[in-house]
C-alpha cells in the first residue's frame, strides 16, 4: 500500500476528501476537510517524507504546520484527527505546540517558503472554486435534487454502490476495521485500491461527495 492510499484509508472516515494530484507535481496526495471556521488541507511530499497541514481561514489567510513523520506517520495522523475540529487560524500556535508532543520534527512553514519548482505546480485546481462547488452540491442534495441518492459507481465490483462504501466507513468508525473489510471480501491490500478509487471519485464529483457526506452522517 502506498502512503497516498494509507492517508486516504485513515482519514476518509473522518470527513477528509481526497483531491486530484496533477501529473508532474511533487505531491502524491492531498486531502481536504471543512472544519469549524477553517478549511484544512493535508499535502504529502514523499521525497521529503513530510506532511504539510494547511489551516486556511477567511480571505484565504493560510498557516502551515509541517511534519517530518519518519516512523511516526500513524501518530501524526492520530493527532491531526484528534485536533481537526479545533484547528483555526487564531489557534495556530496552540496547535503547533500540541503537535510537538507527537515527537519528530514539527515546523511552522510560511506558505511562500517552499514554492514548487517551475513546471510542477498543480495548475488548474482552484481551491476557492472547489469549495463553492461543494457548497452548491450540498444545497442541491438538501433540496432533494442530485438524482439517485445511492448510485452504483463501480458496477460489478465488491464495493459498487455508495451505500456499500458508507457501510464500510461506518463500521470502521466503530473500530472494527477487519470486520468491515471482511464483510466485502477485502484484505488490507484490496482495501487500499478500493479506498483510492472511491477517494478519486469523491474528489472529482462534488455531488457524489455531498451524497456521501449526507449518508455517512445519517
Amino acid at each position: 500500500m502506498t502512503i497516498a492510499e494509507y492517508l486516504a484509508q485513515c482519514l476518509t472516515p473522518y470527513g477528509w476528501k481526497q483531491l486530484p494530484v496533477f501529473p508532474g507535481s511533487v505531491r502524491d496526495a492531498r486531502l481536504m476537510r471543512q472544519s469549524q471556521g477553517a478549511l484544512l488541507e493535508i499535502d504529502h511530499r514523499p521525497a521529503r517524507r513530510e506532511l504539510w497541514l494547511w489551516i486556511i481561514g477567511k480571505d484565504w489567510d493560510k498557516r502551515c504546520i509541517g511534519f517530518e513523520y519518519e516512523d511516526k506517520l500513524q501518530f501524526v495522523l492520530q493527532a491531526i484527527v484528534t485536533m481537526q475540529d479545533k484547528l483555526k487560524i487564531e489557534d495556530y500556535f496552540t496547535a503547533y505546540f500540541e503537535f510537538q508532543k507527537v515527537g519528530g520534527k514539527v515546523a511552522i512553514i510560511a506558505w511562500e517558503q517552499f514554492p514548487e519548482p517551475a513546471g510542477t505546480q498543480d495548475t488548474g485546481f482552484n481551491q476557492e472554486a472547489a469549495v463553492a462547488q461543494a457548497q452548491a452540491a450540498h444545497a442541491q442534495i438538501a433540496s432533494g435534487g442530485g438524482g439517485d441518492p445511492d448510485p452504483v459507481v463501480f458496477p460489478g465490483q465488491r464495493v459498487a454502490k455508495l451505500s456499500d462504501y458508507v457501510a464500510i466507513m461506518k463500521r470502521m468508525q466503530t473500530g472494527d476495521m477487519m470486520g468491515a473489510l471482511g464483510a466485502y471480501g477485502l484484505d488490507m491490500m484490496g482495501w487500499g485500491s478500493v479506498a483510492a478509487a472511491w477517494g478519486g471519485k469523491l474528489g472529482a464529483d462534488p455531488t457524489l461527495n455531498a451524497k456521501f457526506t449526507k449518508m455517512l452522517m445519517g
